[in-house]
């Protein structure tokens, strides 16, 4: 489907970040690529509030830059995320 633009933030992040979509959704499936394209995180959560807000530890993440893929019925968001994490 089609690309979407959703809100990631604080970016860069250090220990955490969160992001939140524009709309309500039956079930949201969230994937966190890094460069190489490996996943780190790959989760399903049932009926997300529009803008509710969703957090991602990245405490122990290597720096550099990872993809947040957030697919919900219908499309995905692609959020890029600059993490400068503790190793």
């Amino acid at each position: 489907g089609e690309i979407q633009k959703g809100i990631v933030y604080p970016n860069p992040a250090a220990d955490v970040f969160w992001f939140q979509i524009p709309e309500n959704a039956e079930w949201m499936d969230i994937r966190v690529l890094n460069s190489e394209g490996q996943s780190l995180i790959s989760e399903r959560r049932k009926s997300v509030r529009k803008e509710e807000t969703v957090t991602i530890h990245c405490r122990d993440w290597t720096s550099g830059l990872y993809y947040l893929r957030i697919q919900v019925p219908g499309h995905q968001y692609l959020l890029p995320v600059l993490v400068h994490g503790q190793r």
